[in-house]
């Protein structure tokens, strides 16, 4: 009996398999019986097995559905600084990062981008860089810019 409850403490799932083990265990019986064969006994454990599969893939696919999905990345702003090194080799002509470059797969990833240089007709692209954006600081490099870092959505 403790088992059982332990099974159905999964909720559908344990309660799919708990009327697939019993439907299992009515067809062996019926099968083993002695005597003369009961159409209608077994056309019921039939619809009773079929009950139970149609229960058991309704759970299964309830389970896929509260898996937890991620929502996808966005740039965020980290504050003000440059860094020289590890350029991804990557660069845009805006005045923010390019929503594109930041995907589920490019998480931690950084960009400077200068709009200051920009509006004085400076040709300064946002730079990406694998460096995370806490260790960018005003200090780290020659010419400060808006650093973003690329971070899950909320």
């Amino acid at each position: 009996m403790n088992l059982t409850l332990e099974i159905l403490q999964l909720g559908f799932v344990g309660l799919g398999f708990l009327l697939a083990g019993l439907a299992y265990r009515l067809l062996r019986e019926e099968i083993v019986r002695q005597g003369r064969e009961r159409p209608e006994m077994l056309k019921t454990i039939r619809y009773y097995m079929v009950f139970a599969l149609a229960l058991g893939c309704i759970a299964a696919a309830l389970e896929f559905l509260k898996m937890p999905r991620p929502l996808g990345a966005e740039w965020t702003r980290a504050g003000t600084g440059d860094f020289t090194d590890m350029d991804t080799g990557l660069a845009t002509n805006a005045d923010k990062p390019d929503d594109q470059r930041c995907t589920k797969e490019t998480l931690g990833l950084t960009a400077i981008c200068w709009p200051e240089l920009r509006a004085k007709g400076e040709n300064r692209p946002c730079r990406y860089k694998t460096v995370l954006a806490q260790a960018i600081t005003p200090r780290t490099g020659t010419l400060p810019g808006d650093v973003y870092s690329c971070v899950p959505k909320r």
